[in-house]
This record gives C-alpha cells, structure tokens and sequence, in this order.
C-alpha cells in the first residue's frame, strides 16, 4: 500500500449527509410511464389530463410536479418535450413552478412513491 497516498478527511455530520443524499437518490432513472403514473396517484390527475390542452387549476398542478420529478431525476425538458407535446419554454416555465413550498412537497410525495 502507497504511504504516500492521503485519504480524505470528512468530519462526521459530513458523511452523515453524504449517506443521506445518497438514499435520496434514485438507484434507476424510472420510466416516463412510471412517473406519470407516480403523478397521478398522488395528484390524482390522468396521464390524458396531464397532456391534454387543459388549463384547470389541478391538471397546471400536476404538469408542474411532473416537470419537477421529471428534472430531480435526470430528464432533460427536451426529453419531455414530445410526451408533452409543448414548447421548452412552457416546460421550463412549469420546471420553475414547482420550486414553490407546496410544489416541492408533492414532488418529494412523488419522490418517495418512485423510491418504493
């Protein structure tokens, strides 16, 4: 073994975190299906409402988590693009809606039903 070599120091709370984050994090980017699924038994909103023309006030709701989930877990907007059948800039715009306090707390709701 190299004497040479320097092992990095974490202090504890440190790699408390670590571990954490790390149990946050999906092990598998799920299916679009599967999160739309996801989505929908939490907001109870259908994958059809989601990406119908609907400008109801629950399926706005439901887009704005599913971009949310969408981004946490890897997607890209362009890769929801065709699914959702809008412009970037409308999935971009509801990507930055779902960073509001209850937006956020149904995406980690949806979060934790796709870590199940």
């Amino acid at each position: 073994m190299n004497k040479n070599r320097t092992v990095p120091f974490f202090p504890f709370s440190e790699k408390i975190e670590l571990a954490i984050d790390n149990l946050k994090k999906l092990i598998k980017r799920p299916s679009l299906q599967k999160i739309f699924s996801a989505v929908a038994d939490v907001t109870g909103v259908a994958h059809e409402e989601i990406t119908s023309r609907s400008r109801g006030g629950y399926v706005k709701l439901a887009r704005n988590i599913l971009v949310g989930v969408c981004r946490e877990v890897g997607y890209r907007l362009v890769d929801l693009q065709s699914e959702l059948r809008r412009d970037l800039s409308v999935l971009s715009r509801w990507g930055n809606a779902s960073e509001s306090s209850k937006e956020k707390k149904m995406v980690q709701m949806v979060m934790e039903k796709l870590n199940a």
